[in-house]
């Protein structure tokens, strides 16, 4: 059965596979059926999709693959992970504000052969393809793994960009998954490796946490929380080594002129409600952001709501993911706290999709659609910040 012929299957057979295994299981049928004729075919969409918004953007802005590799932070990245590998005439504290991680797979790559700017995008190609493969088996429904792929222009925008939050995602559902197989060593390890490219990986971990609690899963719960916090403090001290001080990033980020200014945190909702009217920022936009708050905050009360009904594994799983990370965003202070909002709800999507799911298209013809809506947006939106070429 394609996704074009699915009728309402979903009341009766939801709560089955709520409960089974998050693995490529027994076929099923309609949304639920994850099969690896679907996960190649999501992969391949994802690929084809941020190819047309890679042509589209280097088309409008005209663009060579290195300036577009230098988009947004994307400059800080290759100059950073160029930095590691001792080239270090561009690097400064503004650059080495990025989190380690996603530098340091860029420099592997170049290190093996591959041109720099290729590499990372490339690297963000392939970690949205195994992202949105690995959303859609974890949460065993179709529609997490179309959303994944095609929905949130700025998630689709950034994914095919040199920037971070495609590999946080890959490697965050790489480890929920792995320890959900009962490879909790494993699964902490891809979770460390998450929290080295972006911090709000730990949302995540404290939700596999509390779902091996739930299981009396306790020796998993000690591998998750020692092997994840192990690498974590490898990374640290692999920076210290390197620059001296481990936390020199996240310094320059609270304080540096050109991040936070010492307003990293402010109150709830403080830097989405105010910036508006201290700032010259068109209603259009100012509209945009806050529709990403009204979605973040219905997702959370519909997860609290599931949650207080009964919860499901996957509920547990999501409700520290998704309230955590979305409390978070709402306490980012400085302009950046309004302007990046719909960037720091990424490292949460996938939870931020499951309790919305009910919402979301079951027919293939309307993800084409919604691929073409966000695709637009994304390519039309982007604009030419070289951080450094």
């Amino acid at each position: 059965m394609g996704l074009e012929q699915i009728i309402d299957e979903e009341p009766a057979i939801l709560r089955q596979r709520e409960s089974e295994p998050w693995v490529i299981g027994p076929p099923s049928v309609g949304i639920f059926k994850i099969d690896r004729g679907y996960l190649l075919g999501l992969v391949i969409a994802t690929v084809l999709l941020r190819a047309v918004v890679f042509i589209g953007i280097s088309w409008r802005l005209h663009l060579t693959v290195g300036q577009f590799g230098h988009l947004y932070d994307g400059g800080s990245y290759l100059v950073t992970a160029q930095a590691m590998l001792g080239d270090t005439s561009q690097f400064n504290d503004y650059h080495g504000r990025v989190f380690p991680g996603f530098p340091a797979m860029i420099a592997l790559l170049h290190r093996a052969g591959v041109p720099w700017a290729v590499g990372a995008i490339g690297l963000d190609w392939v970690c949205a393809a195994v992202a949105a493969a690995l959303a859609a088996v974890v949460f065993q429904d179709r529609r997490i793994g179309w959303g994944m792929a095609m929905g949130f222009p700025h998630y689709l925008m950034n994914s095919t960009m040199a920037m971070s939050e495609a590999p946080l995602l890959a490697f965050t559902l790489s480890g929920l998954l792995l320890s959900e197989r009962r490879r909790p060593l494993l699964g902490g390890i891809a979770l460390g490796l998450a929290g080295l490219v972006r911090p709000m990986a730990c949302f995540a971990v404290i939700g596999a946490v509390l779902v091996a609690l739930r299981r009396k899963r306790y020796r998993d719960v000690m591998a998750l929380m020692v092997t994840s916090g192990a690498i974590v403090l490898i990374g640290l001290a692999l920076m210290n080594h390197w620059r001296g001080d481990a936390l020199a990033g996240a310094r320059y980020y609270a304080t540096g002129v050109g991040a936070y200014n010492g307003h990293l945190f402010a109150w709830p909702f403080e830097s989405l409600a105010l910036t508006p009217f201290r700032e010259h920022i068109s209603w259009p936009r100012v509209a945009y952001l806050w529709g990403h708050a009204l979605i973040a905050l219905m997702a959370c009360f519909a997860l609290i709501r599931r949650y207080m009904a009964g919860p499901e594994d996957r509920d547990a799983l999501c409700v520290p993911w998704l309230l955590g990370n979305t409390a978070f965003s709402l306490c980012v202070g400085s302009i950046w706290g309004f302007e990046c909002f719909h960037r720091f709800l990424i490292p949460a999507l996938p939870a931020l999709l499951w309790p919305l799911r009910t919402f979301l298209p079951r027919r293939a013809v309307v993800w084409i659609g919604v691929a073409a809506i966000c695709a637009t947006v994304a390519i039309l939106s982007a604009q030419k910040v070289l951080m450094a070429n």
